[in-house]
């Protein structure tokens, strides 16, 4: 089914609604804020298990029993969190899971092979569709007036695609607006619908040295903000590169894993090992350069220069 059939049936209490233990959303990228607010209105028992957080085998465990008989819902989060061992050691659990309990978590659409045929499957698609703003607004209990929506519809005339977590944002926004909803829309509605996802495939493009895909994401990216912004965010971005690769090549896994936040997934899993520290601390030298050079008045074409250049080769930077 569609998210918006799985929104209406469970506005509806839909018993059945979950008659799989096991419902698979699937989509092009996790929707966290929308997904924080819909478990919270499931239809069980409620409970949090972090797939990336729990052991497979204590997970399994707490799986198999209930307590007094009664049915819990267990959300595991995204499974794309997890590295690839880990990520086969959860649908290898999942595939043969019979219950007692529910089992709800999302995973990428590119794993769908994955999916047995007994699974709940959710397809999330992030083309825009007002009538899906309607249903997510009526589930969260955050109705929009007709001239609300026709007003958040005309604002999004150019607007091709619409994740769920921009729409759980959007209706936060527009149901605070009151009054103020056409200077909102007028002026503010595109800092809500620019998402976190192009960052992290921004990232993901850049270590991988992903040329054509890096610079179709910039493209589309850069106008939205100043040089400054961008500086700061490769600055960090180099800063826990540098210090990830070295407690990797070091053995120094877990300071290697608290230094990986914010890290695109595929520089943890495998993109690491295309780069040595010091071309690293290089990049990032050249880019604190860089920063005091535009604070000082030079153009912001160093910045794509500095890009340009680490695409072709990063110890040229």
């Amino acid at each position: 089914m569609d998210i918006k059939t799985f929104i209406e049936r469970m506005k509806k209490g839909d018993d059945a609604l979950l008659s799989s233990p096991v419902t698979c959303f699937v989509g092009r990228a996790n929707q966290p804020v929308f997904f924080s607010r819909l478990f919270g209105r499931m239809p069980f028992n409620a409970s949090v298990m972090s797939a990336s957080s729990c052991d497979v085998a204590q997970a399994h465990g707490q799986l198999s029993t209930t307590f007094l008989g009664q049915t819990q819902c267990f959300w595991l989060s995204s499974l794309d969190e997890l590295n690839a061992a880990a990520e086969r050691r959860w649908l290898e659990l999942l595939k043969g899971y019979a219950g007692p309990n529910k089992v709800v978590f999302f995973l990428r659409d590119t794993q769908l092979k994955q999916v047995p045929v007994g699974w709940t499957v959710v397809q999330i698609a992030e083309k825009k569709d007002v009538s899906l703003i309607k249903a997510v607004a009526g589930c969260f209990r955050a109705g929009l007036l007709d001239p609300q929506l026709r007003a958040v519809e005309e604002s999004l005339s150019a607007q091709q695609t619409l994740s769920l977590d921009a729409i759980t944002l959007l209706i936060d926004y527009v149901s605070l607006a009151g009054d103020a909803l056409p200077d909102f829309l007028d002026s503010c509605i595109y800092d809500v619908l620019t998402p976190d996802t192009p960052f992290f495939e921004l990232g993901s493009a850049f270590f991988a040295r992903d040329s054509h895909r890096f610079f179709e994401i910039w493209r589309n990216l850069t106008p939205w903000y100043q040089p400054q912004f961008w500086t700061a965010m490769w600055s960090e971005q180099l800063f826990r590169a540098y210090f990830y690769v070295m407690f990797r090549k070091s053995g120094a896994f877990a300071e290697a894993k608290k230094i990986s936040w914010r890290l695109p997934f595929s520089f943890i899993q495998r993109d690491w090992k295309r780069f040595d520290p010091d071309t690293l601390r290089r990049a990032h030298r050249r880019l604190t350069a860089l920063d005091y050079e535009l604070k000082n008045g030079a153009s912001d074409l160093g910045v794509d220069l500095f890009l340009v250049r680490f695409m072709s080769s990063p110890r040229s930077v």
